[in-house]
C-alpha cells in the first residue's frame, strides 16, 4: 500500500487540494451566507423611514386618555416587537394676545420631550407649579414676540374660552423636525396653505398640566409605538411581521365600543419587516447561486481527480485481484490509502475558511453556524472518502479491461444511461422559471435554478464536442500535412478521453464569467442608487426657522465661500401619500441643475419651463405615472404635498428624479413649486465642487444654521462598507479564485496524465517515422480542439446564465431602493482576460508536452511494453 501511495503520490496530492478546495469553499458559504443575510436584515430595517418603522396609534382626547394610555402601553409589551411607546398630545386651537386672525397657536406635550430637543435657553417646565410652565419652540418666540420668563396667555378658541395663563421657563429647538412626535410643527413656524392658518409653536407643557388645565376639547393623543429591531432576526421575521399586523388590530380594537371614539392606527411596519426579510432571502439567494454553482464545480472536479487516481491503480489494481485478492482487503487497503489526507481536509479546512473570510471576520464571528464549519469540512472530507473508495474499487476489475479502457475510453455509464439527458430536461425546468419576472421566483428556485441551466448547458456542449471534433477533422483532413489531421483525428476518435476535463473548464469559465458580472451588476446599481440619493457633490440642509438663517441670497453667497464650491443650488422638497403610494416630490433650479446634479436626463428639464394653461409643467417617474394612469401631455390635479390639489402638465416620464430613490417621484422647477405649494426655499441646497466635498462639507459643518451634510463620496464610501454588500462581494470574489484553482488543477493534471498515458502512443509514431515537429503539431492541435471549445462555450454559457439570473438575483433584492432600474453590466474586459489566461495556460502546456515529447526514448518505450 505504501508503494502504491509513494508511485502515485502526485495525483494523489491533486486530489487532496482539490478536496480541500471544496471544504474550503462550503465552510465559507456556511459561516457567510447567514451573516450576510443577516446584515441585509438590518441594514433595510435601518433604513427605513421613520412612518415605516414606527405605528402611530391617535384619537381623541378625553378623561379616559390616562387609562387608555396604560392599556396601548400593555398591548405593546405583549405584542414583543415594539421597542419603545411615546405619548403625545396636541391641539392647534388657540389664540394669543397680538396674533394675526390667520395664526394659530399649537400647544403640545411630548413624552420625554428633553430627550428629543435640546434647549437653547432656561429650564424644562415642572408639573403642578401655581401658574403652568412650558417651554417654546425657539423659532416661535420672535412670532409671539416674548422671550424667557415672559407670561404667555393662551386664548382657547373652543370649549371653555377662558384664557390660562404660561410661565415661558425655556426655548428648545427639536432634535429632527420631522419626528412625527412634532405633528409637523417642528420647524416652530408652519406657513399657511392657501387658505389655511399659519401655525406657531407647540408651545410645551407637562402631561398633568396639559390634560387637566390646557387640553381644550378638540386635543387629540396619538403614541408613537418603535419597532424592536432586536427582535427581527432570520429565523423570527415571518413572526414578528404577524406580531406586528395583530397588534394593528389590537390597537384599532382598544376604544371600539366607545361611541364617537376610535383609535386610528397608520405606519407601514409590518411591511418594512417582510420587506427586510426579503431582502436577506434574496440577498443570501445571491451568494448562493454562486456558491451552487461552485459546489457542482468542485463535485466534478472531485469525481475529476478521483477517476484519475483510480485510472492510475487500476493496473495494479486488476493485477491483484487476478492474483486472487478479494473486495474486503481491497476495501480496507483503499481506504487506508486516502484516510490521512481525508483527516487533513477536515482539519485544515474551517482554519483556512476563516482566513478566506478575514475582511469580513468582525460581520461573521461569532455566529451560530460558525462551528458548523467543522461539521461541513467533516461532511466534506467523508464524501471525499468514500467518493475516492468507491471509484477505486470500480476501476481495475480486469487485466483486459483495463488494457481497453486506456485504448479507448468509454463514455461515462450516467451518459450512457441518459440521465445527462434528464438534466437537461430540469435544466430546461429551471430555464422556464427564470424566465418569470424579478421577485416572482422564490428563494429556492433563484439558487438551484442557474445551477440546473448549467449543468444543462454543459450536458448539451459535451454532446457536441465528438461532432465539433470530427468537423475539425474533416477539415484538417481536407488539407495537406499530417500534424493538423492526427490532432483532430485524435479528438474526435476518442472525445470520451477529453469529456471530464472539458467539462471541468466549461464549468470553471462559467462560473467565472458569472461571478464577474454580477459582481460588475452589483457594484453599477449600488452606484447608481447612490447617485440618486446624492446626486450632488454635496448636500446640505438649512433650518429656515433659525433665527440666525439668511435669505437664500445670502445663504448661496455663504455656501459659495465654502472651499472647493463651484456652484450652489437651492431645492425644494415635498412628498405625500395616496393610499399604499408614497411620492416623493423634488424641486430644483433649472438653470443650475446641468453643471451640478448627477442624472443622466438633464436635457429634459428645458420642457418644465414656463406653465401651460396656469398648469404647473412636471416631469413624472413611470412608476408613478403608471400608478395614476397618466401619459406624457396628460393634464391632472395632485396634491403635491402642500395639503392644497394643484393642476399639473405631465411634460415627459423619467426613469428616475434626482434626489429621490422612490419608484414614484416628481420633478419641477423649484420656484413654481415653492410658490404653488408653500414650501420651503432655500431649505435644501446642492453643491458643485472642484473635488470630493469633504473641505467643504467639514466647513459647511460649522455653518450656524445648518443642520445636515453629507457627500457624494462618503456615500459611496459607505455603500461598499456595508456589510452585506462587502459580503457579497467577497462571495463573488472568492468565486473567482475558486474557479482559477479549478481550471488550474483541471487542465494541468488532464494535461500531465494525458501525456503520461500516451507516451507509449507518441513513441509509436516516432518509430514509424513520424519527426518530432509532426508529434509536437499534433499535441498542440489536440488541445487546441479541446480548450479553444471548452473555453469559448464557458463564455458563452456564462453569459447567457448571467443574462437570465442577474435579474432575479439582483433586481429580486427588495431592500434596495425601489429605483434606480437594474442594467447589466458586463465586464467585457475581465471576459477577455479570463479568455486570454486561459489561452496562456494551455499554451504553456502544450509547450511543455511538445518539450516533453521531443525526448521521449521511443526503444526505451516500446521494449516496455506499456
Amino acid at each position: 500500500m505504501r508503494r502504491r501511495a509513494a508511485r502515485h503520490v502526485g495525483v494523489l496530492l491533486t486530489a487532496t487540494l482539490t478536496a480541500l478546495v471544496t471544504a474550503v469553499l462550503l465552510v465559507s458559504a456556511t459561516v457567510l451566507a447567514p451573516g450576510v443575510a443577516q446584515s441585509a436584515l438590518e441594514r433595510t430595517l435601518a433604513g427605513a423611514d421613520t412612518d415605516e418603522s414606527e405605528l402611530t396609534a391617535s384619537t381623541g382626547m378625553d378623561e379616559e386618555w390616562l387609562g387608555l394610555d396604560e392599556r396601548v402601553r400593555a398591548v405593546a409589551t405583549e405584542s414583543g416587537v415594539v421597542a419603545s411607546v411615546v405619548a403625545s398630545a396636541a391641539s392647534a386651537a388657540y389664540s394669543a394676545p397680538g396674533m394675526p386672525d390667520d395664526h394659530r397657536l399649537a400647544v403640545s406635550y411630548v413624552e420625554g420631550a428633553d430627550t428629543r430637543a435640546e434647549l437653547t435657553d432656561g429650564r424644562w417646565p415642572a408639573d403642578g407649579a401655581p401658574v403652568v410652565e412650558a417651554a417654546v419652540h425657539r423659532a416661535a418666540l420672535d412670532t409671539l414676540r416674548i422671550a424667557v420668563g415672559d407670561i404667555l396667555e393662551l386664548h382657547p378658541l373652543t370649549g371653555d374660552d377662558t384664557p390660562v395663563p404660561v410661565t415661558v421657563v425655556g426655548a428648545y429647538v427639536p432634535a429632527d423636525a420631522a419626528d412625527p412626535v412634532w405633528r409637523g410643527y417642528g420647524a416652530g413656524v408652519r406657513p399657511a396653505p392657501s387658505g389655511g392658518f399659519t401655525v406657531v409653536g407647540p408651545v410645551l407643557a407637562e402631561r398633568d398640566d396639559f390634560a387637566g388645565r390646557l387640553a381644550p376639547d378638540t386635543a387629540s393623543a396619538a403614541w408613537q409605538l418603535a419597532l424592536d429591531r432586536d427582535a427581527v432576526t432570520l429565523d423570527t421575521a415571518v413572526d414578528a411581521a404577524a406580531a406586528v399586523r395583530e397588534l394593528r388590530g389590537r390597537l384599532s380594537d382598544l376604544r371600539a365600543t366607545e361611541a364617537g371614539q376610535q383609535v386610528s392606527v397608520d405606519g407601514a411596519v409590518a411591511e418594512l419587516v417582510e420587506r427586510a426579510r426579503d431582502a436577506a432571502a434574496a440577498t443570501r439567494a445571491l451568494l448562493l447561486v454562486v456558491v451552487v454553482m461552485l459546489a457542482v464545480l468542485s463535485g466534478w472536479a472531485l469525481l475529476f481527480t478521483a477517476r484519475l487516481v483510480a485510472g492510475r491503480r487500476a493496473p495494479a489494481s486488476a493485477l491483484l485481484r487476478a492474483r486472487g485478492a478479494r473486495t474486503g482487503p481491497m476495501l480496507r487497503w483503499s481506504a487506508t490509502g486516502v484516510l490521512v489526507p481525508a483527516a487533513l481536509v477536515a482539519l485544515a479546512a474551517p482554519p483556512l475558511a476563516r482566513l478566506v473570510l478575514r475582511p469580513l471576520r468582525e460581520e461573521v464571528e461569532g455566529t451560530p453556524t460558525a462551528a458548523a464549519g467543522w461539521i461541513v469540512a467533516a461532511a466534506v472530507a467523508a464524501g471525499w472518502l468514500v467518493l475516492m473508495v468507491a471509484v477505486d474499487l470500480r476501476s481495475g476489475r480486469s487485466v483486459s479491461g483495463v488494457a481497453a479502457e486506456t485504448a479507448r475510453p468509454r463514455r461515462a455509464a450516467a451518459q450512457r444511461a441518459g440521465l445527462d439527458l434528464a438534466l437537461l430536461v430540469l435544466g430546461m425546468i429551471a430555464l422556464q422559471q427564470l424566465r418569470r419576472p424579478p421577485g416572482e421566483a422564490g428563494e429556492v428556485v433563484v439558487t438551484v435554478a442557474p445551477a440546473l441551466v448549467v449543468v444543462a448547458g454543459t450536458v448539451v456542449l459535451i454532446r457536441a464536442l465528438p461532432w465539433v471534433a470530427r468537423a475539425v477533422a474533416s477539415l484538417t483532413t481536407a488539407r495537406p500535412g499530417i500534424a493538423a489531421m492526427l490532432g483532430a483525428q485524435e479528438t474526435a476518435r476518442r472525445t470520451a478521453r477529453h469529456v471530464a476535463a472539458g467539462v471541468l473548464v466549461v464549468l470553471a469559465i462559467t462560473v467565472s464569467v458569472f461571478s464577474a458580472t454580477t459582481q460588475s451588476t452589483w457594484a453599477a446599481f449600488r452606484g447608481d442608487a447612490v447617485d440618486l440619493a446624492e446626486p450632488a457633490d454635496v448636500r446640505v440642509v438649512v433650518d429656515t426657522a433659525v433665527p440666525a438663517a439668511g435669505s437664500q441670497d445670502e445663504t448661496r453667497d455663504e455656501l459659495l465661500g465654502l472651499p472647493g464650491v463651484e456652484a450652489a443650488m437651492p431645492v425644494v422638497r415635498g412628498g405625500y401619500r395616496d393610499g399604499e403610494l408614497t411620492v416623493d416630490v423634488v424641486g430644483v433650479d433649472l438653470e443650475a441643475a446641468p453643471s451640478v446634479v448627477r442624472w443622466g436626463e438633464t436635457d429634459r428639464l428645458s420642457a418644465l419651463h414656463g406653465e401651460a394653461r396656469g398648469a404647473l409643467p412636471v416631469l413624472v417617474t413611470s412608476g408613478f405615472a403608471e400608478a395614476l394612469g397618466l401619459s406624457s401631455g396628460d393634464e391632472a390635479t395632485l396634491d403635491l404635498g402642500g395639503g392644497q390639489p394643484v393642476p399639473v402638465l405631465v411634460a415627459g416620464l423619467v426613469d428616475t428624479v434626482p434626489g429621490s430613490t422612490r419608484a414614484a417621484a416628481v420633478l419641477a422647477d423649484a420656484e413654481a413649486l415653492s410658490t404653488r405649494l408653500g414650501l420651503p426655499a432655500g431649505a435644501e441646497w446642492w453643491l458643485s465642487t472642484v473635488d470630493d466635498g469633504a473641505a467643504a462639507a467639514t466647513a459647511a459643518r460649522e455653518l450656524t444654521a445648518v443642520d445636515d451634510v453629507t457627500t457624494h463620496a462618503q456615500a459611496l464610501a459607505d455603500a461598499e462598507d456595508d456589510p452585506s454588500s462587502a459580503g457579497i462581494m467577497t462571495g463573488l470574489t472568492a468565486g473567482l479564485a475558486f474557479t482559477a484553482v479549478f481550471v488550474v488543477i483541471g487542465v494541468v493534471v488532464h494535461s500531465v496524465t494525458s501525456f503520461q498515458s500516451r507516451s507509449a502512443e507518441y513513441a509509436l509514431l516516432r518509430a514509424i517515422g513520424l519527426g518530432r515537429r509532426s508529434v509536437a503539431g499534433s499535441v498542440t492541435v489536440e488541445h487546441t480542439v479541446l480548450l479553444g471549445f471548452a473555453t469559448l462555450a464557458g463564455l458563452g454559457l456564462g453569459l447567457v446564465v448571467a443574462w437570465l439570473v442577474v435579474p432575479h438575483a439582483v433586481a429580486g433584492l427588495t431592500g434596495l431602493p425601489e429605483v434606480p432600474p437594474l442594467r447589466l453590466s458586463v465586464p467585457w474586459p475581465v471576459v477577455a482576460l479570463l479568455g486570454c489566461a486561459i489561452v496562456v495556460l494551455a499554451a504553456v502546456l502544450v509547450a511543455v508536452q511538445i518539450a516533453l515529447t521531443r525526448h521521449i526514448d521511443a526503444a526505451a518505450v516500446l521494449r516496455e511494453g506499456t
